[in-house]
């Protein structure tokens, strides 16, 4: 779903490759002094509803080739890196992307599929890989720069260089994967993943930047109060928010990722869960909270992007343009797409035949995502 664009870096390279590491007793120092300032710039760009600090490339200076190359190229038409170290045998690289979708077989992977080491160590299996149809084509992906849908982009370039010193692993959830799908959301609250034991650590990094903390509130009935209960959230300018939760809430880990390009800089790596690890963490958030649970509001509208833009590759619907009614699909043609997008579903590895289920159910039936529980 989410493929990278470059190959997955050493988790030291995580960062941005102008920032220095910490060598002198002094230069930790110096960091918090330069990403306060930093943090400044930015801050009062958002207040002011101006675009971020550095938020747009600069029109007099030619970006150089590797640069423009990141900005230029699709960031979700190649296949997924994963987070595991790679083998030494590469994958084949000449697959061209088919128009349409294509339905996958049980023994034939898809996009989203990994190939253990063991399969692609064996000759006959590298040379049928090479055999294989290639993955479903995936919705063109939105380019930087990303000033017109993310107004705080600067505080949060801030914000995960503050984290990236420090080699704190960032997951996107949420709103950034939505986006990435071709949803056409604005990117007002950034939520990532910290590994359980580094979320103090990366708290405290933000409130020196000089994060504002956001005081979350009781109200049991607002959807978005307990998922802020749950981990830190801070303020970003004046209507975002940056919010960090430990990764044993969604319930996956590190190795359950792959590195893609960020969201809000093109200079910077960022990790995303797997498709079918995204699709089995909202199952398990679901199917752990009662309906009238309003943390699941929000889980509910997150399975229905996902569904929608991703597999099944929908376009937003504009109403407002003439005629838009005649181009509504048929229902025999929409039967047979949701064919097709449960095969692919049912293709990928699931670790339980249960989730499998529930994921073909959903596919089939996306109205019983709201009543989808285990109580």
């Amino acid at each position: 779903m989410f493929p990278p664009i470059m190959e997955p870096p050493p988790q030291k390279e995580l960062s941005s490759p102008d920032e220095p590491s910490s060598q002198a007793g002094d230069e930790p120092s110096q960091q918090k002094a330069s990403l306060q300032e930093e943090f400044s710039l930015n801050k009062g760009s958002c207040l002011q509803g101006e675009p971020s600090h550095q938020d747009q490339p600069s029109t007099q200076d030619e970006p150089s080739q590797e640069k423009a190359s990141l900005q230029e190229e699709p960031l979700l038409n190649k296949e997924p890196s994963p987070r595991e170290e790679p083998s030494d045998q590469e994958q084949p690289s000449s697959l061209k992307e088919p128009s349409t979708l294509e339905e996958p077989s049980r023994d034939q992977p898809t996009s989203h599929d990994e190939i253990s080491p063991q399969e692609q160590s064996s000759p006959q299996n590298a040379t049928s890989a090479q055999e294989k149809s290639p993955p479903r084509k995936v919705p063109s992906p939105h380019k930087y720069p990303l000033g017109g849908v993310q107004i705080h982009i600067g505080l949060v370039r801030v914000a995960a260089k503050a984290l990236s010193s420090h080699n704190i692993p960032m997951v996107e959830y949420g709103q950034q994967i939505q986006w990435r799908s071709k949803d056409p959301v604005v990117l007002m609250c950034v939520e990532w993943g910290i590994p359980d034991t580094l979320l103090p650590l990366a708290a405290q990094l933000l409130s020196d930047c000089g994060f504002e903390e956001h005081v979350p509130g009781t109200d049991p009935f607002d959807r978005n109060v307990k998922w802020e209960q749950a981990g830190v959230s801070y303020l970003v300018g004046n209507r975002g928010q940056l919010n960090l939760y430990p990764l044993s809430l969604f319930g996956f880990e590190l190795k359950d990722t792959v590195e893609v390009i960020s969201t809000f800089d093109p200079m910077r790596t960022i990790l995303t869960p797997k498709p079918h690890i995204y699709m089995k963490s909202m199952i398990h958030l679901l199917l752990n909270h009662p309906p009238e649970d309003a943390l699941r509001l929000r889980i509910e509208d997150d399975m229905l992007s996902f569904i929608s833009f991703y597999l099944f590759n929908d376009e937003p619907l504009n109403t407002k343009e003439e005629g838009w009614e005649e181009r509504m699909e048929s229902e025999e043609d929409f039967q047979k797409r949701v064919e097709i997008v449960a095969a692919e579903v049912n293709s990928w590895e699931w670790d339980c035949l249960k989730d499998m289920q529930i994921a073909e159910s959903l596919v089939r039936h996306c109205e019983t995502v709201e009543t989808l529980t285990s109580f």
